[in-house]
C-alpha cells in the first residue's frame, strides 16, 4: 500500500532548517510503502497550495521538490507527503498521482475503494482520473 505522511507545526513559527531535513528523510522512509509514484503538497505565502508529483521513488522526486517548490514557497507551517504502489489506474498518468486537490481540500489516501465506481455513478460524475481516489474527492 501507499505511505503518507507529513509536519504541522501548530504554534507560532515555521518549519527549521532541522525539520526540513527530517521532512525529506521521513518521504524516504515512506518509499518502503510504495516507490511508484511520489508527491508532497505544501502551502505557500498567499495561502495557495503547491502541488509536486511524479512518476518514480521519493528519494529522486525529494531533491527536486526541495530545490523548486519549497523555495517558491518559503518555509511553510504544514506539507503533505505521499508515496504510491498503484492499485488503480497507471503511475504514468499524473492525474492518478497523490496528493489531490478538489476545491480547498488536498487529499491523500491509503487503502483501495472497491466499489468508486459505483460511487461515481450514483453521483452522476464522470472521472477525471483512473484511480479510485476519485469517488473520495467527489463527496
Amino acid at each position: 500500500m501507499c505511505g503518507i505522511g507529513g509536519f504541522y507545526r501548530a504554534n507560532e513559527g515555521y518549519v527549521t532548517k532541522w525539520e526540513k531535513e527530517a521532512i525529506l528523510d521521513l518521504w524516504i522512509e515512506l518509499e518502503k510503502r510504495g516507490n511508484m509514484a511520489a508527491g508532497v503538497a505544501i502551502p505557500g505565502p498567499d495561502n495557495s497550495i503547491s502541488i509536486m508529483k511524479g512518476v518514480g521513488p521519493s528519494s529522486e522526486l525529494g531533491p527536486k521538490v526541495w530545490n523548486g517548490v519549497w523555495h517558491k514557497n518559503g518555509m511553510p507551517r504544514w506539507v503533505m507527503l505521499h508515496t504510491r504502489l498503484t492499485t488503480h489506474g497507471s503511475a504514468w498518468n499524473n492525474l492518478n498521482n497523490h496528493p489531490m486537490m478538489s476545491a480547498n481540500v488536498v487529499l491523500s489516501h491509503n487503502g483501495v475503494i472497491w466499489n468508486h465506481s459505483k460511487v461515481l455513478d450514483e453521483l452522476g460524475v464522470k472521472p477525471a482520473r483512473e484511480v479510485d481516489t476519485e469517488a473520495i474527492l467527489q463527496c
